[in-house]
C-alpha cells in the first residue's frame, strides 16, 4: 500500500473558503459597481483616509458602498502595504479594521488570507 493521504498532499495546497461552492467557468461573472482599476483608485482614496482619521465605521460604510466585494482581497493587501508606511500606532489601526470588514461581512476569511499573501507575493525573505 502506498504512502498515507496525509502525505501525498502538496505543500502548496491552501485550504478554500467553503462557504461557497468555487466557481466554473460555466458562472456568470461577480456583479460590481467599477472596474478592477477604478476600484483600486478609490481604494487608495479610503486607505489614505482612513490613516488619517482611523474611523473604523467610516471606512466600512465606504467600502460597502464601493459594491465591489469579490475585490475585497485587494483591499486588504492594499492597506497592509499602506500600513508599512505608517507609524507604529497608525499601523496597528489596520487590524481593528480588517477585523471589523470581517464581522461585517465584507471580507470573507478566504479573502483576508488573500490580502495578506498579496503584500510580499511570491519573493522569499
Amino acid at each position: 500500500m502506498g504512502p498515507s493521504f496525509a502525505r501525498q498532499i502538496s505543500p502548496n495546497c491552501r485550504l478554500v473558503d467553503c462557504k461557497v461552492p468555487s466557481p466554473t467557468c460555466a458562472d456568470p461573472p461577480d456583479d460590481t459597481r467599477l472596474e478592477f482599476k477604478d476600484f483600486k483608485r478609490e481604494a487608495r482614496t479610503l486607505a489614505e483616509e482612513f490613516f488619517c482619521s482611523q474611523d473604523v465605521e467610516g471606512m466600512v460604510a465606504s467600502v460597502k458602498g464601493l459594491g465591489c466585494l469579490p475585490f475585497h482581497d485587494e483591499l486588504a493587501a492594499l492597506l497592509l502595504r499602506a500600513s508599512l508606511d505608517q507609524k507604529d500606532a497608525t499601523r496597528q489601526s489596520v487590524i481593528p479594521l480588517l477585523l471589523t470588514l470581517h464581522e461585517n461581512e465584507l471580507l470573507s476569511t478566504a479573502q483576508l488570507a488573500r490580502g495578506f499573501e498579496k503584500p510580499l507575493g511570491k519573493r522569499s525573505l
